[in-house]
């Protein structure tokens, strides 16, 4: 799915703020020294998917910044493509897109 179709009507409103801030090239994002901008990763399942489709999407469509200085930490439940995401900052696995 490309950034201009993505529906994020039902996300928080924190996180539709820092989306806009990714995608329209803030300053403020844009002067980080981490910007992650529609990252996804998709993986070949066994198992078909609730919609039918044989592909798992471990990152869906991630964006944030971290500013110069900042601690920053990702937190979610199990399986919620944490470790993916590292993965693919460090060049471990590649990217889908993004």
């Amino acid at each position: 799915m490309l950034s201009e179709e993505w529906d994020d009507s039902n996300l928080d409103e924190d996180v539709k703020l820092e989306r806009r801030l990714i995608l329209q090239d803030n300053p403020i994002a844009t002067e980080s020294v981490i910007v992650v901008k529609d990252l996804v990763k998709a993986f070949n399942s066994e198992k078909k998917q609730s919609n039918g489709d044989r592909v798992y999407l471990a990152v869906n469509h991630l964006n944030f910044h971290v500013q110069k200085r900042a601690c920053f930490g990702l937190l979610g439940a199990n399986g919620a493509g944490k470790t993916t995401t590292f993965r693919m900052l460090i060049n471990d696995i590649k990217s889908t897109s993004g």
